[in-house]
């Protein structure tokens, strides 16, 4: 497990350098600086933030494959797909429903804490983990440059309608995201699972 922890944590490294895929964070989970958010634009917020929604889908796709709800799995990684830089909210609100929706059958399907897992479905568990780590320290991020934007999120366009829906819907979005985080993280202990550092750090931080 730990040598697969490692390749994780290297492949992550290489897409942020990269900076070409869409599973890379828009700045590196960190919230922007007075001077990049003064120049920021709604529409450059949105793309950031549905780089990390597709994250966050497929960390949840993972998590959900690898304790054999392969049909839900399934519908977290089409809506990622389907998620595109320009989203509008209406497409927002979907993936959002989703990931939520996600989220709590994930939540029901480990609530016992006792599940027997393969090790294909260890694995997957372990990387989901690790991928919604990295999307709720981002979302985190997203969610407080948008609280500094207000004034720009007034602006007619459909960007500025999508930021300004994320403005008030981020922050139980990050909270939601992190309750299943920490169940997940319960269940692999129960489990002996291991657990991502990235996972515990993130909990601890929101």
């Amino acid at each position: 497990m730990t040598n697969n922890y490692f390749k994780a944590a290297v492949a992550s490294l290489l897409l942020v350098c990269a900076g070409a895929s869409h599973a890379q964070l828009g700045n590196g989970g960190a919230a922007m600086s007075d001077v990049e958010r003064a120049n920021a634009s709604p529409a450059t917020v949105v793309e950031r933030y549905v780089r990390n929604a597709q994250v966050v889908l497929d960390a949840e796709a993972s998590l959900l494959a690898g304790v054999g709800l392969k049909e839900q799995a399934a519908k977290a990684g089409a809506q990622s797909k389907a998620l595109a830089p320009d989203s509008t909210r209406g497409t927002i609100e979907v993936a959002i429903l989703l990931q939520t929706d996600s989220g709590s059958a994930l939540e029901q399907k480990i609530g016992g804490l006792t599940l027997a897992l393969d090790d294909a479905g260890r694995r997957q568990f372990s990387e989901g983990m690790f991928e919604l780590a990295r999307g709720i320290t981002e979302g985190a991020a997203v969610s407080k440059d948008l609280a500094g934007m207000k004034q720009k999120l007034k602006t007619p366009g459909q960007a500025a309608a999508a930021a300004l829906y994320l403005s008030k819907s981020l922050p139980g979005v990050v909270k939601s995201l992190t309750q299943t985080l920490k169940a997940a993280v319960d269940f692999s202990k129960a489990n002996n699972i291991s657990v991502p550092p990235q996972a515990s750090e993130a909990l601890a931080t929101q």
